[in-house]
């Protein structure tokens, strides 16, 4: 892989992901960077990374997955390994490979959800729109010429006279 670029995976890959994605309500499908990823209340769980399948486990399922010939820490870009994720070994069966996807799944779950970018966005958005507004109307203000008072109308001196 040339630096700076991302593995892409084949129709066999991106295949067997989706063979792999647990058909639970909570469970969604994205894509991740010209990969897939599935999530769960908002929390990754699984991603394909080219033809790398990671899953996200606890600190004993780490440990206990990494004992397997052929798991690995996932590290998609070098010197930058993502803790919680660790690769399915690639000869691994389906059915042995479902097990370790519905812990990852199960973990997920117990996480608190995350909001949907959009609605954690919205507030940011609306807050600087806000203020530019509202800067932009004090630099209109100093943009105005000041209005000059007339003669005998000041505060003050109105009924006197």
């Amino acid at each position: 892989m040339q630096p700076g670029t991302m593995p892409r995976p084949t129709a066999e890959d991106l295949a067997a992901f989706d063979a792999l994605l647990p058909d639970h309500p909570e469970v969604t499908r994205r894509p991740m960077f010209g990969n897939a990823a599935g999530f769960a209340r908002g929390q990754m769980f699984l991603c394909l990374f080219g033809s790398a399948i990671a899953v996200r486990l606890d600190e004993a399922g780490r440990t206990e997955l990494l004992t397997h010939a052929g798991a690995e820490p996932f590290v998609p870009i070098e010197g930058r390994a993502m803790k919680e994720y660790v690769v399915l070994p690639p000869a691994w069966p389906d059915d042995l490979c479902a097990v370790w996807v519905d812990r990852s799944l199960a973990y997920a779950l117990s996480l608190p959800a995350k909001p949907a970018k959009g609605a954690k966005a919205a507030p940011v958005k609306a807050e600087r729109v806000k203020a530019e507004k509202v800067k932009a109307e004090k630099a209109a203000d100093k943009s105005k010429p000041a209005k000059a008072a007339k003669s005998g109308s000041s505060k003050g001196t109105r009924g006197r006279g």
